[in-house]
């Protein structure tokens, strides 16, 4: 009974997320320099805006203390933190944002240490990664964020020593790239790894006048500089497969005094510049062919003394600019609502609002918003020479509001196969191009059409490839997929490894429980797990598979030809780098290298997807989900794996009984604290161990629903020891 209930937890339910009557509520944040006479001048203002008319108004408890000399912020993608570099402190400070609010309340351990002359703050498109430009000492400082409380740590190899004096820092849609201004000329590529966010360099450095500011196109597709010294625009298309960056024809493109920074609006059509030191926004139409921009009608728009910054809201609507005023407390916003056809700026009622004392840097972002998640999916095998193979790519929205501006898929072909084409209902796609994009609105619980890739499968191309694709937004952003390509060489190999709940890659703890893809790896019929009657323990073969973490045989939950699930050995606690590989048919796999944490928390969910509704039971033991929601102060059963290590210690394989004295009934984990998130809100729980009768690895966690949680379906992560499970899994509330 037992067995055939966590066969359930790894079997595809069928769920839908329906949609909400939630409407995302947008903020504005301005970082003011403050004065150096003046003591705790250094501050963040915060607005509402007006989702009509684009009025601000002041959040509660504004302006909210940063360091000495704050110079610029940015929000994470989902809009639940905020992060100020503080220039003369060497710090960045971080903070929560209050969903309902706006309001900022500072993170533990707030300010990190960010080197000498922090200038600008950037984060992935993940969430997972904050870089930090230093300009003085040419460095760039990179972060993980903890996703559950928005906490900074180093990152592998950080700093990145990179060129003179960088300034201002980006990544692309995709998260694959990094651009990085320099103050002593020129523009620099880096390519980010996707498991540690670690900056390579790409090779090329296009020069520019003293480029201090840098933006990324929503598609991906166009790069544009702003030039202080030289009152240009530069504007480069990228390369795909590298990030590489090649000069627009036309480039660069004339803009006011002292541009000072550059942004695009969502649906990707016009492009803003603050031209500090005459008072004016420019503003340019895109050619969505070439990337060359065109001077908008009636531009350049009248803003207030020193425009040092611009942002455009999430939905589109509205264009914010921060005006530093020349003198202290002068420091104003300047509003515009957007002509939606022509791009042209015209003042809101009360515009320009105040802000603090030398306004330097604005942002703007949203709650409740959208969440995207891509699915690559293909039917069958693929032969070497073989033309005009199919497979699809499906966006979907798990969030909480629909979605504003520009949606882009990237495509990322791989080695032994050739793009034909790329076409969907509704999508343009460029021909010969990576890239489809749209810009009409896609609600809540709902999905696009479906892209239809089509491509070429080269006469040498090897036994198996990974499809790798992007789409821009937030939530699960990236997917891949394993192609296995016949009429080459069959011996079992690992294309990759995952955590069994989120189907996300990247290090691995012990206990955790893992699904390998790859070729020729088990049987054509699927086997399940089974217990090993001399032991009591789960079996460590079957179907005649095997799979070995440094030579230590794992338990065992499915096999099949192209996929295998198994637990971590809880030995690999003390591997800094393991190697996994399998043993089927008698011959063994390549050894697929990995790296271990102490913690790496995933939830599980009905569709097996790594999003949508969770596998989680009401107090009733009932299954949670749209059609039987739980009810407000009720408590939940939550269940995940990750959790690592336990105490008592668990035995690898072992089936947990609930044998320890009450209330700590079976083993907990060691890797404190334990935090739960519902709607982005704090939520208690009242037990966290391993789940009874099930094997060791699959962790149980009881969490009470917050009384004034809305209805709905709602977001909810948990986190241990520091490290939180995945964006986009959802709870019903009634």
């Amino acid at each position: 009974m037992r067995l055939r209930v966590l066969r359930f937890l790894f079997s595809a339910v069928a769920g839908v997320l329906p949609a909400t009557t939630l409407t995302a509520q947008s903020f504005v944040y301005v970082a003011n320099s403050g004065s150096i006479n003046v003591s705790g001048s250094s501050s963040v203002s915060a607005y509402t805006i007006n989702p009509v008319n684009g009025v601000l108004t002041t959040v509660p408890g504004s302006p909210f203390a940063a360091g000495r000399a704050a110079f610029a912020v940015t929000v994470d993608p989902s809009g639940r933190f905020a992060y100020v570099t503080n220039n003369s402190s060497s710090t960045v400070s971080a903070y929560t944002i209050d969903p309902a609010t706006g309001a900022l309340a500072a993170l533990p351990g707030s300010p990190f240490a960010a080197g000498n002359d922090p200038r600008n703050v950037a984060v992935d498109p993940t969430g997972k990664f904050a870089y930090v430009t230093n300009y003085f000492s040419s460095k760039v400082f990179g972060y993980t964020i903890n996703q559950a409380n928005g906490t900074l740590t180093a990152m592998p190899g950080s700093p990145f020593v990179l060129g003179t004096n960088p300034n201002a820092v980006t990544v692309d849609p995709t998260g694959q790239f990094a651009y990085v201004t320099m103050g002593g000329g020129g523009i620099s590529a880096y390519t980010i790894n996707s498991a540690t966010g670690a900056l390579t360099a790409v090779s090329g450095s296009p020069a520019g006048g003293e480029p201090v500011s840098v933006t990324v196109d929503p598609t991906g597709q166009f790069v544009y500089v702003a030039n202080f010294s030289s009152s240009n625009v530069s504007a480069y298309t990228t390369e795909p497969a590298t990030g590489a960056l090649t000069p627009i024809s036309g480039s660069p493109f004339a803009a006011g005094t002292s541009p000072n920074l550059v942004t695009i609006d969502p649906t990707g059509q016009f492009v803003y510049v603050a031209n500090q030191n005459s008072t004016i926004v420019s503003a340019y139409t895109i050619d969505p062919a070439s990337g060359a921009l065109t001077a908008i009608p009636g531009s350049p728009f009248t803003a207030e003394t020193s425009p040092n910054a611009v942002t455009v809201d999430p939905t589109g609507h509205f264009a914010y600019v921060a005006n530093s005023g020349g003198v202290p407390d002068k420091g104003s916003v300047s509003a515009y609502t957007i002509n939606p056809a022509t791009g042209a700026l015209t003042a809101v009622p009360g515009s320009p609002f105040a802000a603090g004392s030398f306004p330097n840097s604005v942002v703007s972002t949203s709650v409740n918003g959208p969440v995207l998640r891509i699915v690559d999916f293909h039917t069958g095998n693929f032969t070497r020479g073989q033309t005009g193979i199919t497979y699809t790519l499906t966006v979907s929205n798990f969030g909480l509001g629909a979605t504003s501006g520009t949606v882009a898929v990237t495509e990322k072909v791989p080695v032994g196969m050739t793009l034909v084409s790329m076409a969907g209902s509704g999508w343009t796609c460029k021909a010969g191009g990576v890239i489809c994009a749209r810009s009409d609105s896609l609600a809540a619980g709902t999905s696009y059409p479906t892209i239809t890739v089509t491509a070429n499968v080269a006469s040498n191309a090897p036994a198996s490839v990974v499809n790798e694709v992007f789409v821009s937004g937030r939530g699960l952003t990236t997917a891949s997929d394993l192609i296995t390509i016949l009429g080459a060489t069959s011996l079992p190999t690992i294309a990759a490894v995952v955590n069994a709940a989120n189907f996300q890659s990247g290090p691995i703890s012990p206990g955790e429980m893992v699904t390998l893809f790859g070729v020729a790896i088990g049987p054509t019929t699927p086997a399940y797990a089974t217990i090993d009657s001399s032991t009591g323990k789960l079996a460590t073969t079957i179907g005649g598979v095997q799979v070995l973490f440094n030579g230590i045989a794992a338990p065992m939950i499915y096999v099949s030809s192209t996929q295998v699930s198994a637990v971590v050995p809880y030995e690999m606690a003390s591997a800094a780098s393991p190697g996994v590989s399998i043993k089927y048919a008698g011959q063994t796999s390549n050894a697929y290298q990995l790296t271990t944490m102490v913690t790496a928390p995933g939830l599980f969910t009905q569709n097996s997807s790594g999003s949508g509704p969770g596998c989680i039971l009401n107090q009733d033991y009932s299954s949670n989900g749209p059609n039987n929601p739980a009810a407000k102060g009720s408590v939940v059963m939550v269940y995940l794996t990750g959790e690592g290590q336990t105490n008592p210690p668990s035995i690898t394989g072992a089936i947990t009984t609930a044998t320890l004295p009450p209330p700590q009934v079976t083993p907990a984990p060691v890797s404190l604290p334990i935090s739960v998130l519902i709607n982005g809100q704090p939520a208690p729980y009242v037990y966290a161990g391993e789940a009874p009768g099930f094997v060791a690895g699959l962790m149980q966690l009881n969490a009470q629903i917050p009384p004034n949680a809305p209805s709905g379906a709602l977001s909810i992560q948990i986190s241990i020891g520091g490290n939180s499970s995945q964006n986009g899994v959802t709870i019903s509330v009634q």
